[in-house]
């Protein structure tokens, strides 16, 4: 069975699927060698793109990092850190915006400060918060991703229709 909250939007209402807490594992933080795993690699994929040897998908990882931290501030954990988030996000956008133009993925000084900052958050976060908050945070980050993948795409099949008219 599966929790039903509803949030009021414009005129409409939205159902969330929360999935239940299905064990008292679920109640505890991450297990202590996923959450290592999970850090070293994250922590290593900054120290690369600080030291230039980044790519795209090294940027992607930063991006769903700040996506999951976010979610899990507005949870309730990490909260008092918005100005942490707010300075990541403007450096993760116009670094990828540089990668993107020069195929150069690397992050300067400033960036890898914010970033290192944000990495510290979610590390407190992952120990601190139950796997369940976990989860859901990283549920709403490949939600996000997947509703901004469609309008990318309708956008693109707009542009081709157009284009052959």
């Amino acid at each position: 069975m599966t929790a039903r909250t509803s949030t009021s939007q414009t005129k409409s209402k939205r159902v969330t699927f929360v999935p239940p807490v299905r064990s008292k594992a679920m109640l505890l933080p991450l297990p202590q060698g996923l959450f290592d795993h999970l850090s070293i690699e994250q922590h290593l994929k900054l120290e690369a793109l600080y030291r230039g040897a980044g790519d795209a998908a090294y940027m992607g990882t930063m991006a769903e990092i700040l996506f999951v931290c976010c979610f899990m501030a507005e949870d309730g954990y990490g909260e008092g850190h918005d100005k942490d988030i707010i300075a990541a996000q403007e450096h993760l956008f116009r670094t990828h915006a540089q990668g993107s133009a020069t195929g150069t993925w690397s992050f300067d000084d400033e960036a890898y400060a914010a970033f290192c900052k944000l990495l510290t958050l979610h590390d407190s976060q992952l120990r601190q918060a139950p796997s369940y908050a976990v989860f859901k945070a990283n549920e709403r980050m490949l939600q996000s991703i997947r509703t901004e993948n469609q309008s990318l795409s309708r956008a693109k099949a707009q542009m081709l229709e157009a284009e052959a008219a």
